[in-house]
């Protein structure tokens, strides 16, 4: 979770927002569970390539086992440099091409999003942020989101403190600090012997 932002009320209230929220539940179930949180800048007038093509895993299918929620925070012109997808390729083992690693690609689509508004995107998919041509910032929420088993065991170290004050149940299992369903392995109880 980013440390600079993790003061922001609004960035950790976005933990809750029910109609984000409610989409991911329905991919993922009672096993949703946060993989990673930061903000996503980039300046004014940047000199990145227009494209850095990749995928954040390789798992073929068409049910996703992560999903990338990008939440504008101003309006993806193409100046600004919208999110951009190769819908298709989620469901092959291939990478993108090397050699067009910072070139447009065939049947690509661009995410011309407004700010307020979030995409969401099966991280298999190949896919690119894009290169801010403007005079102004270019701000985004980026939210990992899959299901609990992927998340690795020393995540819970960035966890700023002030995600868990008044943390509800919904929150502390969003974070990964309590069971996701009932059953889990997580839930076995050393006193009783069993699984709780």
């Amino acid at each position: 979770m980013a440390e600079h932002a993790a003061g922001i009320p609004e960035f950790l209230d976005l933990l809750e927002h029910r109609p984000l929220l409610d989409r991911l539940r329905a991919l993922f179930g009672d096993e949703l569970q946060l993989l990673s949180y930061d903000l996503l800048y980039q300046g004014p007038n940047s000199q990145s390539p227009p494209y850095a093509w990749h995928r954040d895993f390789v798992f073929p299918g068409d049910e996703p086992l992560a999903v990338n929620a990008i939440v504008y925070l101003d309006d993806m012109t193409e100046e600004r440099g919208p999110t951009t997808v190769v819908p298709g390729t989620h469901r092959g083992v291939a990478l993108p091409p090397r050699d067009k690693t910072h070139e447009p690609l065939p049947g690509q689509v661009k995410a011309y999003a407004r700010a307020g508004d979030a995409v969401l995107i099966n991280s298999a998919i190949w896919h690119s942020g894009g290169c801010n041509r403007t005079g102004e910032e270019r701000r985004a929420i980026y939210a990992y989101f899959g299901y609990w088993w992927l998340k690795r065991d020393n995540q819970h170290a960035d966890i700023p403190p002030q995600a868990l004050e008044n943390a509800n149940e919904a929150r502390l299992r969003l974070l990964g600090l309590q069971a996701p369903v009932a059953g889990d392995m997580w839930m076995y109880d050393p006193q009783e012997g069993r699984i709780a």
